[in-house]
């Protein structure tokens, strides 16, 4: 080997620099492997996030009702396909019958101020032109309906009528798409010139204008009665039903605000001991009994609360 040849362990190199270049060749070394490391990482991560991306594109969107008005509104959906997935909140009204503070029941015993005694076997009240006005006195726009056959042809009419019985107690009538702040309930008793032209035996079960298990139907007018109750009248050994023909109106003021995705409710207490206030006796005729039953509904109909 000639001698103007130095390697790293030449002995003339002092100890100290000999230990430093070593040492920085470990260094190197290292750093070399961490980059590789870095270096696959970084291209796993690269590979991951496009492998992500490509299949993000090729599942279909989560589907789903995306108005925050609806009752199943999903937080998650990116895509609506139509109006029709969304389900809005109803107006819901319900009935509670009773006899003064306790509940109604048609197994039980009632009088009269003259001593006679019966039981209310059934009672049936129609309400229409339901609906709400909000603060600025407009009504809400009513977009559901329901199919009324007549004698020849078939109609849609608005889902703002009902009929009231005292086996069923909710109903549940039109949608309310928007939130609001209404100031008044209203309806009627009876029925619009247009549903009296339904004929009851073409309309389905479950139609507040088909045909009913105690008839609230005039066939020998071809009309509807408005209210009709049926009673078993124990101290004459019969039973009568009395049919009316009222048409009143309803105004409950100050009644409710609505919430996005919920039903507005409205409880009603139907009280009979005040319907059949003005009937002294029930062996009276049948003309007579009808003007005294039904000239108190209105005060036997109060909101027991939203």
């Amino acid at each position: 080997m000639p001698k103007n040849k130095k390697t790293i362990n030449d002995k003339r190199i002092p100890p100290l620099l000999r230990l430093n270049t070593m040492s920085l060749t470990s260094n190197l070394k290292s750093i070399t492997r961490i980059l590789m490391r870095l270096r696959s990482f970084l291209f796993l991560s690269v590979a991951t996030i496009s492998a992500l991306v490509f299949f993000s594109r090729c599942l279909p969107p989560n589907q789903g009702c995306t108005d925050v008005n609806a009752t199943n509104f999903n937080v998650t959906a990116s895509k609506q396909i139509s109006p029709n997935n969304c389900v809005y909140p109803k107006l819901v009204l319900q009935f509670y019958p009773y006899w003064d503070t306790t509940a109604l029941s048609t197994s039980n015993i009632y009088g009269t101020t003259k001593g006679d005694t019966f039981k209310i076997l059934n009672a049936q009240f129609y309400f229409s032109s339901v609906n709400l006005l909000d603060v600025n006195q407009k009504p809400v726009a009513i977009s559901d309906s329901i199919l009324i056959y007549r004698a020849k042809d078939s109609i849609n009419i608005p889902l703002n009528i009902l009929l009231n019985s005292i086996t069923t107690k909710e109903y549940a009538l039109f949608s309310i798409s928007t939130a609001e702040n209404y100031t008044h309930l209203l309806f009627n008793t009876g029925l619009d010139a247009t549903s009296q032209q339904a004929a009851p035996g073409r309309n389905v079960s479950g139609n507040p204008l088909a045909t009913q298990s105690f008839s609230i139907y005039d066939t020998t007018n071809s009309k509807y009665y408005f209210q009709s109750i049926t009673i078993s009248r124990l101290s004459k050994g019969d039973t009568i039903t009395v049919y009316g023909q009222q048409t009143i109106p309803f105004d409950f003021t100050n009644t409710a605000a609505s919430q996005k995705g919920f039903s507005i409710a409205f409880r009603f207490k139907v009280d009979y001991k005040k319907l059949l206030a003005n009937v002294p006796t029930f062996n009276a005729d049948s003309a007579t009994l009808q003007k005294q039953v039904w000239s108190n509904i209105q005060n036997s109909i109060s909101l027991l609360q939203k």
